[in-house]
């Protein structure tokens, strides 16, 4: 049985207290206005050193009349990027490039979150630090280009640690 020190246990202890820690500090809801779209809080997880890709979520609504398209998304953080769809199928879950992009209908609302729509940052230039951020451009058909900023939340969050459901002018 291996001998473990007193000190390598503590420091287990303290790595683990940290990280469940983290995963109630919060990062404030941001959100942007282009034509009539609404891009509610771009977020993404922190990495770990060595970690080659990301993910990027945010939820837009289309207030507008007209269809818009998400036709790509680009970052400060990688050279290659995609836009994404995992879902169950067959009894699994997979994952696919959406090479068009992503439509949103007039008054829809479509989310990217895990498990779904998100971003893939691939390549990235440096691990993502929780409680930071870096700067993306949303590239949408008739709306034209978007200077966003993605926050970066825990590494173990499912949803951002802020999100558009807490503010009061959230409305469909």
């Amino acid at each position: 049985m291996p001998a473990f020190s007193i000190r390598s246990i503590l420091s287990v202890f303290i790595t683990t207290l940290c990280l469940y820690a983290s995963t109630f500090t919060t990062a404030g809801a941001h959100e942007y206005k282009v034509d009539e779209l609404r891009i509610i809080h771009p977020w993404s997880r922190a990495t770990f050193k060595g970690a080659r890709v990301a993910a990027g979520y945010m939820t837009i609504i289309n207030h507008g009349k007209q269809a818009d398209r998400l036709l790509g998304v680009s970052s400060e953080l990688s050279d290659k990027t995609e836009i994404h769809l995992m879902e169950m199928k067959d009894g699994l879950m997979k994952m696919r490039p959406m090479p068009e992009g992503v439509e949103i209908a007039p008054g829809a609302e479509i989310s990217f979150k895990p498990g779904s729509y998100h971003i893939m940052f691939m390549n990235i230039a440096r691990p993502l630090e929780q409680g930071k951020n870096f700067k993306g451009r949303l590239i949408f058909e008739k709306a034209g280009t978007v200077e966003v900023d993605f926050a970066i939340d825990s590494a173990a969050a499912k949803t951002p640690s802020h999100g558009h459901d807490d503010m009061p002018e959230h409305q469909h």
